[in-house]
């Protein structure tokens, strides 16, 4: 990728992830950038975005190439990477757009990449893109083989989005009743979720609801009858997807067009990713259970009383102590 410099200019780069080796992740970015000498003496500055995060910005090298490593964070990178280097030079006249002469800049054949072991925990849904890349399972219910339709349109858009065009794919129907056991990566369709799943959105605790830091419920999955929630699970030693429809009838939303990249939980519907969040990750949003009342949702609830509380106890108590204290000393102490 080249550009001519005219004050600034940008160099594009995508890195497809689906594209990676099985089982590995971007962890860092080797950026060398070459920058033409400018006539007039003029440094240019150098700066580094990825999916438009400012990640490193340095004063281009002289006569070389300006090398950039860049340190990328847990949860950037997700199906792509999107790299932008912005080259900038003051320009002599005052005014880009009245530059004679542009100067070249391009990102040099020598950048790299570098790709670490993926582990085994699942952290946001492009995750599992590698995970998928030697071959994968698809679960469905056994009344999907005579409707579907149903599944499809949504069952297409998540193949789509993460797994690698060349990876193969296995479709086994589930059998009433019995929680899935998936033998290899998966996606599993259905109210019962894969067998010894550790879930991150239950639903056997009654209402799912959706609430910010002060408990206000921003959705509430009561009224959200034609979606679905599909979240991250492994389970067997398997990383997956599992889906689940709140429709009655077990029908998936048909969105045209579905960006799931981010976080471990999606709430989904007709027009795409309603809400997608991270359960390690998010400070605002968290999962609730309305129904289920325990003793840890009451000192929530009161938290700031039972702090008050505690300090009056702790301090009647401490002039309880004092009070004793005194008493017990002699007459003439104080002589």
């Amino acid at each position: 990728m080249q550009a001519e410099i005219f004050g600034s200019a940008e160099l594009p780069v995508t890195i497809d992830a689906r594209r990676l080796p099985a089982g590995t992740r971007l962890e860092r970015l080797l950026l060398d950038v070459m920058v033409a000498a400018d006539a007039g003496g003029e440094k240019a500055v150098v700066s580094a975005y990825v999916n438009e995060r400012l990640l490193g910005s340095t004063v281009a090298t002289p006569g070389e190439p300006t090398h950039l490593d860049l340190l990328l964070p847990a949860g950037l990178v997700g199906t792509s990477a999107n790299i932008r280097a912005v080259v900038q030079r003051r320009s002599a006249q005052g005014d880009c757009r009245f530059e004679p002469l542009g100067y070249p800049a391009q990102i040099l054949g020598s950048s790299a990449v570098v790709l670490t072991a993926a582990g085994n925990g699942l952290h946001d849904f492009s995750d599992l893109a590698t995970r998928w890349a030697g071959g994968m399972q698809v679960i469905v219910p056994a009344w999907a083989g005579e409707r579907p339709t149903q599944l499809l349109a949504m069952l297409a858009q998540v193949l789509n989005r993460l797994s690698p065009d060349s990876a193969s794919i296995e479709v086994k129907f589930s059998t009433p009743g019995i929680n899935p056991a998936p033998t290899a990566p998966f996606i599993a369709v259905g109210d019962m979720p894969p067998a010894d799943a550790q879930l991150r959105a239950r639903f056997d605790r009654g209402r799912v609801t959706l609430a910010d830091r002060s408990g206000r419920t921003l959705l509430d999955l009561g009224g959200y009858a034609d979606g679905a929630v599909a979240q991250l699970v492994t389970a067997g030693g398997q990383p997956g997807l599992w889906i689940r429809s709140l429709a009655a009838t077990g029908a998936l939303p048909s969105p045209l067009d579905l960006h799931i990249d981010h976080g471990d939980v999606a709430f989904l519907d007709n027009t795409g990713v309603a809400l997608a969040m991270s359960t390690e990750r998010d400070t605002l949003v968290r999962i609730a259970y309305p129904d289920q009342v325990s003793w840890l949702t009451v000192a929530e609830r009161f938290r700031a009383w039972i702090i008050g509380g505690v300090w009056l106890f702790v301090t009647v108590g401490f002039l309880l102590v004092l009070q004793r204290m005194f008493r017990r000393r002699p007459a003439g102490a104080n002589e």
